[in-house]
This record gives structure tokens, sequence and C-alpha cells, in this order.
């Protein structure tokens, strides 16, 4: 079951990013009941998708040493692309603050050298993902 969810993910990113193309070269026919309502349906798919893709990423965040399929995980991230870009980087901020929690622990504000260590992590890791993301 869980390789026709990979598969599922990744036709869904490739057809709906298909799908938000041709909506926008229409765009300035909105004006237009049918189109309007074909606008209005997309959006409200674009939202469905966006929930269903939000609850896959907190699935795995909630057991992050669970096995995944890398695949899957790959063309869950293809449609959040496509989808919704304050979801990507909510889901980003999210997954970061989760993986440098320990280090929160580890270095207290309280111990100076330790926070600035905290903080040099925190800007070296957002700017690695940063990279990977661009």
């Amino acid at each position: 079951m869980a390789n026709t969810k990979v598969q599922d993910y990744g036709e869904m990113a490739t057809t709906f990013q298909r799908v938000i193309n041709v909506i926008d070269h229409f765009d300035t026919y909105s004006h237009i009941e049918q189109v309007a309502e074909l606008m209005s349906r997309v959006k409200k798919i674009r939202s469905e998708l966006s929930v269903r893709a939000k609850r896959e990423f907190e699935e795995m965040f909630v057991n992050p040493f669970g096995k995944i399929n890398v695949q899957h995980g790959s063309d869950l991230c293809k449609l959040v692309d496509v989808l919704d870009e304050k979801m990507k980087s909510d889901l980003m901020k999210q997954f970061l603050k989760q993986q440098l929690t320990e280090y929160g622990y580890l270095f207290e504000e309280s111990q100076e050298v330790g926070f600035g260590l905290f903080s040099l992590l925190l800007v070296s890791s957002l700017s690695s993902l940063y990279l990977l993301i661009v």
C-alpha cells in the first residue's frame, strides 16, 4: 500500500503543477463563470491536498526513527513544493525545531559559551537547509 502512496504523490505533484500552469494562463478570464468555478475547484483541491500532505509530514515527525520510504518522502516534498510555499516554510521550521531541540537543552541560554555555540549551530543548519532547497 505504501508503494501506491509513493506513485500517487509523485503523479499528484506533476499533474497539479500542470493544472496550476493552465489555471494561471486563464487568470485573466476569471470573470467568466465556468473559469471562476474551475479556479474555485482547483483552490479547494489544493487546500485538501495541503491538509493531507501536512498530516503525512506530521506523522513522520512524530516517529522520526520509524521506517520511512525515501521515495515517498521525496514525492511528498515535491507535492508540498507545488502546493503551498507557506506550508513548506512552516514544515521546515517545525522539522528544524524538532531536530535542534536537544541542542537547546545542552546549551541553555544561561551558559554563554553554550548559547553562542547553539546560535552558530542553528545558523549553520539553516544555511545548509537553504542551500539544499535552493
